[in-house]
């Protein structure tokens, strides 16, 4: 998803939306004849909004180890704002910061979400990496 004009650093740009399903529900075994596209936004410990079933345009926005924007929730709505100043024509991207869904064990390793994004700072994927002490 690109900018179609400039958009100033602390703007909101576009509510995540789609359907609210309960966490388990989403996890349920997919049809192995479809491709699995997933556009889960976790809203919640229990909820997660799937943008895959009526969302809108924002579940197009990619994931960056550098990224442009940030989400935040405000009454159970969930936003993307700009964490920067954004160009006409820039892509929009935001960290997934992806993290097993709650009672599920992690994945092993962080080639299970292998991120290309380019960034200087790439980590290598997709989740969200614990700090070490």
């Amino acid at each position: 998803m690109f900018a179609k004009r400039r958009i100033h650093r602390g703007a909101r740009i576009v509510e995540y939306t789609g359907e609210r399903v309960p966490t388990d529900r989403l996890l349920a075994p997919a049809d192995s004849k479809q491709p699995l596209r997933v556009y889960a936004f976790r809203l919640n410990e229990t909820t997660v909004i799937d943008g895959a079933r009526g969302g809108n345009a924002s579940r197009f926005i990619n994931h960056s180890c550098a990224p442009n924007c940030e989400a935040y929730a405000f009454d159970d709505r969930l936003y993307i704002y700009a964490m920067a100043d954004i160009a006409r024509g820039d892509e929009l991207t935001f960290d997934y910061k992806l993290a097993p869904p709650p009672g599920l064990p992690a994945e092993s390793g962080p080639d299970s979400h292998p991120c290309s994004c380019g960034a200087a700072n790439c980590r290598g994927t997709m989740r969200q990496i614990a700090p070490s002490n």
